[in-house]
């Protein structure tokens, strides 16, 4: 069988809750995936979680979307938090016209690739997490855009 991330339902977004702290200004965007069990019974699992955010390091208006990778292996897929053995994180925050608002998430999660090996192979690491793929700003004329988000056309 093929090794390659899954996603699990509810397949697209789903609302994630608050997972970006006080900086956190939107309703957050999350998709979730999975490898295959493996020999030792522990499930690989990535949260992908989008939301805009007050962030000073990304534009000269303080907002942006920031990604918010987490990384796990656990047990439980029904219980990821509390059957997790190991676990990490990365974030990325992108600004600019295309990355602003709650739509901006949204669109974001909508639009991300599923993950690839290459990213993260399911394997415990040490230290720096994987090279994570660029952030890409929403594409209001992409795939997923709906007419009208959030105010934005």
């Amino acid at each position: 069988m093929e090794k390659r991330w899954i996603e699990v339902e509810p397949y697209g977004p789903d609302r994630a809750g608050d997972v970006g702290g006080d900086n956190q200004i939107s309703e957050a965007w999350g998709r979730r995936f999975v490898l295959p069990r493996r020999a030792d019974g522990l499930i690989p699992v990535m949260d992908l979680d989008f939301f805009a955010e007050r962030n000073l390091t990304v534009s000269p208006d303080g907002i942006g979307v920031t990604r918010q990778t987490h990384f796990a292996l656990c047990r439980d897929l029904n219980d990821v938090g509390g059957t997790e053995e190991w676990a990490d994180c990365d974030s990325a925050s992108i600004g600019g016209d295309g990355a602003k608002t709650g739509g901006d998430a949204l669109l974001m999660c909508k639009q991300a690739p599923a993950p690839t090996l290459g990213w993260w192979d399911g394997e415990p690491f040490h230290g720096n997490p994987p090279a994570a793929p660029p952030l890409q700003p929403a594409d209001w004329s992409g795939p997923g855009a709906p007419e009208i988000v959030f105010g934005r056309r």
